[in-house]
């Protein structure tokens, strides 16, 4: 398929989200009037995304594979610009899954949240440049639009920071962020010093020598891997994400986990697949060792938000050591794992909001004993928490065991190194629900009020279609695509 630069549906997928951001700064009036506007116009533009990625994934030929709906416009070389957009088999998942947990996160926030127009601009700007990199075939392009989320999670730390009350100094809670930031771009003049290109495309089907591939795998994994995150470079991540609300659950370890992913697959792997091979036993003890210090602190932290960031932490780690195996039946096992645990995440996340709306607070202390005050909210975290704890016959069980047969064949200890972190993982998830719906009950709390009509049929749907993922895992199946196998 020869580039264009007429009309393509990749450019109005990106553009959209920036739109919606620009109607929503227009809204004025009374408090509750913009909060309720912002977020109609705000689910009005990520449903209309989502609906567009759904109809890409649609008319897209996996079985062809190849880049497909490619855009291309030429721009000022010397300063490394150039407008190329393109999807192939393997970013064209992640633009669903984008666009997925980005209109979740806009379901899902409260009118009542103070802010909700800046907090709805912000969303909307990290989904458009979320988008943007995914579809972005060019190096320096992919830089501008992954980075760009640097902006708005600095504004959404720093209006909702320090426990949502706006005091803290967020710099500090993102400095790892921004120094990827510079470390990626020296990466990119190092890589185009080497070859004079930054075309992804054209970058993967070049060899480069071991010394270059090493210092591209030192230069770029680590970019990734402070947005996946790995230890011990999560702190950023786990505080940004308890001291913001709700919705940036789904942003945060949703979506720009899910892209660091990508990223790692996307870049990492075609440019540097050689040192990456060499230096693989470091690598998977690495994302072992993260994957079983998230399940420790797992156990340990008494708020339920760093709770969820670090068992999202944890699969990420498992999700990474298989990709570091090489094996092209592992990038399968991933695009499987993404689709179905995007889909039980997203669940999980809402269920709790429905506590946190309720409680006004992430305190492990004060969600106890519940199960008998509200049944029906009890019913409800008890399947999506055996989906997040990858029970056997729910959706993620079948693709977590693909990614630890990978693992596996690399070597024994690093198969049985990531149970245990699938094992800590269930155990944490069972003992929180057991002090959530069993444990003891502080006579001092008010009772809470169940869930009502509306989160009833929210959930009965998203447990609908959990059922349907579990009991038709072939409805996701990647058994007929065609990958790229130059770099594994």
């Amino acid at each position: 398929m020869t580039p264009t630069a007429h009309f393509s549906l990749l450019p109005v997928i990106i553009g959209l989200p920036f739109l919606g951001a620009f109607c929503v700064s227009l809204i004025y009036g009374a408090e509750n009037v913009v909060a309720r506007n912002a977020k109609n116009v705000g689910l009005l533009v990520s449903g209309v995304a989502l609906a567009l990625a759904l109809f890409m994934m649609f008319k897209f030929d996996f079985a062809a594979g190849g880049l497909q709906f490619e855009y291309e416009k030429t721009g000022i070389k010397s300063l490394l610009l150039s407008w190329k957009l393109g999807v192939n088999a393997l970013s064209a998942v992640f633009v669903l899954l984008t666009a997925f947990f980005a209109f979740a996160a806009v379901l899902i926030t409260p009118r009542a949240l103070p802010n909700v127009k800046v907090f709805m601009i912000m969303t909307l700007i990290i989904e458009g440049f979320l988008l943007g990199a995914v579809c972005s075939r060019n190096l320096f392009q992919f830089f501008l639009f992954h980075e760009g989320t640097f902006i708005p999670l600095f504004m959404l730390g720093a209006v909702w920071g320090e426990k949502n009350g706006g005091d803290g100094v967020p710099f500090s809670r993102y400095g790892y962020f921004f120094l990827s930031t510079i470390w990626f771009f020296f990466g990119i003049l190092y890589l185009h010093a080497q070859t004079e290109s930054l075309d992804l495309d054209a970058l993967a089907r070049q060899e480069f020598s071991p010394d270059v591939q090493a210092v591209l795998l030192a230069v770029f994994l680590p970019s990734f891997m402070i947005n996946a995150p790995f230890a011990p470079f999560h702190q950023w991540f786990v505080k940004a994400q308890s001291d913001t609300p709700t919705p940036c659950l789904l942003i945060l370890s949703g979506a720009l986990s899910k892209v660091a992913l990508y990223g790692t697959l996307a870049v990492v792997v075609p440019l540097s697949a050689g040192a990456m091979a060499s230096y693989a036993p470091l690598l998977m003890t690495w994302a072992v060792l993260s994957a079983l210090f998230a399940c420790a602190s797992l156990l340990t932290v008494r708020d339920l938000k760093e709770k969820i960031v670090y068992a999202q932490m944890c699969l990420c780690a498992l999700t990474v050591c298989a990709v570091f195996s090489l094996r092209i039946q592992a990038v399968f096992a991933v695009l499987l794992f993404c689709l179905a645990q995007s889909a039980v995440f997203a669940v999980f996340i809402v269920v709790l909001t429905f506590l946190f709306d309720r409680l006004q607070s992430a305190d492990v202390s004060r969600v106890r004993g519940l199960g008998a005050e509200i049944p029906a909210f009890a019913a409800a975290f008890f399947v999506a928490g055996a989906c997040f704890a990858v029970l056997p016959a729910t959706p993620v069980f079948m693709p977590v065991f693909l990614l630890i047969e990978n693992i596996f064949t690399v070597h024994y200890a690093f198969g049985v190194a990531a149970l245990a972190g699938v094992t800590g993982l269930f155990t944490a998830i069972a003992n929180l629900y057991a002090g959530i719906i069993s444990g003891e009950r502080e006579r001092t709390f008010f009772p809470y009020a169940d869930l009502n009509c509306r989160e009833k049929t929210l959930s009965g749907v998203m447990f609908a279609v959990l059922f349907c993922l579990a009991a038709y895992p072939d409805a996701v199946s990647y058994t007929h695509l065609t990958l790229p196998t130059n770099s594994l």
